[in-house]
């Protein structure tokens, strides 16, 4: 996918305001995105270049979540066409995704304490998702982006971002079609078969990237694990070979026993969160940027 923008450039309008992109962030199936800053404010931010056909499906859902009382999605800053082909939606930008600070990590994993945090964040966020409508489907490290240093200390920490394959429930003018298997990198044995989705899809590839982040790396690459994925379904605890990741088997119990179409039991997940840890509280805990600029890291 190639929408042309080039570095140095200057997008957008007066009604929006106009953007000096940076650099390129990254780019996926269904968008581009660059670094951006404001030409007028020197706000700071990410610019999403998607198709004008998939752009209203991820507005949406950015718009409807940060809309609630607890925000855990970037706020949308300006929307507007970028080509006859495709939208910019410039939103909020964030500090590194989670699979870069954990590869720029010494040990090459989380801490058990601040993947107790990511874990609470994470199901926080996506329980206030599907309450609100929407289920993400593509959960993974890159999709989980820390704050700015200077909101680090916010009470929701990390912003889960990249809508583009949601599934808004109950509103089939924006549903899309079903994406590729491959294109989801840590999906849930359901999307790999081509199920409908459901709220526990969201949960079970919250629990993969988590095992992936405490170093149980075959749950990393769903093309060449589909099997272990469904055995695990089966017996949590044949996989989890540290005592001290038990709460990971307590959550795979919770998520695998939800019914179709019925609440995943976030609350009961938060519970098992909050007890892993001796005198630790993950819903309180603060991530530590370390590193620099060019190889940051959490612990």
């Amino acid at each position: 996918m190639v929408c042309m923008v080039m570095e140095g450039e200057t997008v957008g309008c007066a009604e929006q305001g106009f953007w000096k992109v940076v650099k390129e962030l990254g780019s996926g199936a269904y968008g581009e995105v660059f670094e951006v800053i404001n030409t007028e404010t020197g706000k700071e931010g990410a610019m999403k270049a998607v198709k004008h056909s998939d752009a209203d499906l991820e507005a949406s859902a950015l718009k409807t979540l940060a809309s609630v009382p607890i925000v855990y999605v970037p706020i949308v800053y300006a929307q507007f066409p970028l080509s006859k082909e495709y939208t910019a939606i410039v939103m909020e930008i964030g500090a590194a995704d989670l699979g870069t600070l954990r590869a720029n990590n010494p040990n090459g994993v989380f801490t058990k304490k601040t993947s107790l945090s990511i874990a609470h964040h994470v199901v926080s966020a996506l329980w206030l998702s599907h309450e609100n409508g929407w289920i993400h489907r593509d959960v993974k490290e890159a999709n989980i982006v820390l704050k700015k240093e200077s909101e680090i200390q916010h009470r929701q920490p990390l912003l889960l971002i990249d809508f583009g394959i949601a599934y808004p429930i109950g509103n089939p003018e924006l549903q899309k079609n079903q994406p590729p298997f491959e294109e989801s990198v840590y999906c849930s044995p359901a999307m790999a078969q081509g199920k409908p989705p459901q709220e526990k899809d969201d949960l079970i590839m919250t629990l993969y990237m988590l095992m992936t982040g405490r170093g149980y790396d075959e749950f990393s690459d769903p093309k060449t694990s589909l099997m272990k994925r469904l055995e695990f379904e089966q017996d949590p605890f044949k996989y989890i070979t540290k005592p001290e990741d038990k709460w990971l088997g307590d959550i795979a119990k919770i998520i695998f026993a939800v019914e179709d179409d019925q609440e995943c039991g976030y609350e009961a997940i938060l519970d098992i969160l909050a007890a892993a840890e001796k005198d630790f509280k993950p819903a309180l805990h603060r991530f530590v940027i370390e590193g620099d600029e060019n190889k940051p890291y959490i612990l």
